[in-house]
């Protein structure tokens, strides 16, 4: 097992720095990005099992670093944050799931799924 890999997005510091405590704290291992082209490059070093990302950046919006994710074959689970009502189709973002600002942690946490998985290549069910 090992923790479930979350990468936050969010220019916001404050927004972006308290759901990655929140997430740390329920043992999920989280990284953070500023924006969406910052994400990206982290996203190729910290490989997410999830990206949660703001719609409102500059540089790379969250619709925009979804779509990229997705056309660079990222299998993450891709979850968009906003504190606007929007009205895009989820097949448009990239996204799985758009979660309304503040986020209920509780809510986010179903969507991201246990703080741990296996490990590629391993099998609970695998001889020892």
């Amino acid at each position: 097992m090992r923790p479930r890999r979350v990468l936050i997005v969010d220019d916001e510091s404050n927004a972006r720095s308290a759901l990655a405590a929140l997430l740390s704290e329920q043992g999920y291992r989280v990284e953070t990005a500023v924006d969406g082209l910052d994400a990206l490059d982290r996203a190729a070093r910290f490989v997410p099992d999830a990206v949660v990302t703001d719609l409102r950046m500059p540089r790379l919006d969250g619709v925009g670093l979804l779509q990229r994710l997705r056309a660079a074959g990222s299998v993450a689970t891709l979850l968009l944050l906003s504190a606007l009502a929007i009205d895009l189709p989820l097949e448009v973002t990239g996204a799985v799931v758009r979660l309304q600002k503040p986020v209920d942690l509780d809510q986010l946490t179903r969507h991201l799924g246990t703080p741990e998985i296996e490990d590629e290549g391993f099998s609970a069910s695998s001889p020892a």
